[in-house]
């Protein structure tokens, strides 16, 4: 039964709520998604009758209703943040590691993509369950390799049950290591250890950053250390330190050419010194920024099918983050948008909660802007 049946049904009791406390229940941090892969994979097989399931040689899970033209690319990612929670349902939310960021997405699309072939829609539809969307990418990556055949795509990442996601920031990972000799606490003038060296890297990155900074955090350039390991006993200077910096970059700027611009500096920083040390940069992720148009098919459908369903207007938002948008968005060249239900500012937090009625009505947000692209493609 769609989400406009019973409205008497209890909220716990539903298929859709039932699919989306499974998911949650199951912890899948990046990494570790194959049960969360098994569970998707034998649900799309059995209860939704997929035409064909698979899994992928990355984890993925592919699932394919047959029709006609066009195909419409339903994605979300099945790993979360580290991080146990309780899941539990209470007054209507569902608490859990994952019920925002973005499990709750991602059942939204399948949900949507089942209501829609019960109903008799006729168009062909993707669904796919990627992994490692909080890491590297593998997922989203892989799916650009296999050439999915697709016109148009959806990305499930919490938006509000209103607005639609039509940019990403940029993201680069950097590894720094430095290396140098090692000598006791008690002399700390015979040179600089290798925290310190880092701790001067790091000043530089944030200079740079803050040198570029504008008016708007989207346009800005932001740095972050995210970890950071440095030492081998507490009365020995360090002689190695690495740290993992996590830099966000606007649309204006490439990310290619900020990493080299850190490389340049930092090279500058160690011929410039007249000790002697190491230091290896590492870009372990390169991640371009990517912007939908705001009048692309798929952002029209989304803000048509929010004002028919909710009778609201939609609102467009860009957003400081990455998703598996930037990769596929540029790489598969079609339309494409970012919506799913929930809080995003409760993302990778303590307190990840769900509105159920929020998660249900974007299901009908969702099969109304697929039937909507469908019928503005005849």
């Amino acid at each position: 039964m769609g989400p406009g049946g019973d409205r008497a049904m209890i909220l716990e009791e539903r298929e859709e709520t039932l699919l989306l406390r499974d998911l949650v229940s199951i912890y899948s941090p990046s990494g570790r998604e194959a049960r969360i892969a098994r569970y998707l994979y034998e649900k799309m097989s059995s209860d939704f009758s997929f035409d064909s399931v698979k899994l992928d040689n990355v984890g993925n899970v592919i699932g394919i209703y047959e029709g006609e033209e066009p195909t419409v690319l339903l994605c979300g990612h099945m790993d979360t943040v580290p991080g146990r929670l309780p899941v539990r349902i209470s007054n209507g939310m569902l608490h859990g590691r994952g019920a925002v960021d973005a499990k709750g997405s991602l059942a939204a699309l399948m949900m949507a993509a089942h209501h829609l072939r019960i109903s008799g829609y006729v168009g062909r539809l993707i669904v796919a369950g990627v992994v490692d969307e909080e890491g590297r990418g593998t997922g989203a990556k892989h799916i650009v390799r296999s050439r999915v055949g697709a016109d148009y795509a959806i990305f499930g990442e919490p938006s509000g049950l209103t607005q639609v996601t039509i940019g990403y920031k940029g993201r680069i990972q950097l590894k720094i290591t430095v290396e140098t000799e090692g000598f006791h606490a008690s002399s700390p003038w015979l040179g600089k250890s290798a925290l310190q060296h880092s701790l001067d890297i790091w000043r530089m990155i944030s200079e740079y950053v803050e040198r570029d900074r504008r008016e708007s955090r989207f346009d800005s350039l932001s740095s972050c250390v995210t970890m950071l390991h440095s030492g081998i006993a507490t009365n020995v200077a360090s002689p190695n330190c690495t740290f993992v910096v996590d830099m966000r970059v606007p649309p204006r700027l490439h990310a290619y050419e900020v990493v080299n611009d850190i490389v340049t500096a930092i090279k500058g920083y160690v011929e410039s010194s007249d000790e002697r040390f190491d230091v290896r940069v590492v870009p372990e992720e390169v991640t371009e920024a990517f912007t939908a148009g705001r009048s692309s098919p798929v952002v029209s459908a989304l803000s048509a099918a929010i004002l028919k369903v909710t009778g609201s207007r939609a609102r467009l938002v860009r957003k400081t983050g990455t998703g598996d948008m930037n990769i596929l968005g540029f790489s598969l060249s079609i339309p494409t948008a970012t919506y799913g239900p929930g809080d995003p500012k409760l993302s990778h937090t303590s307190r990840e909660v769900i509105r159920l009625d929020e998660y249900l009505t974007s299901i009908r947000v969702l099969e109304e802007a697929i039937r909507i692209l469908y019928s503005r493609s005849r």
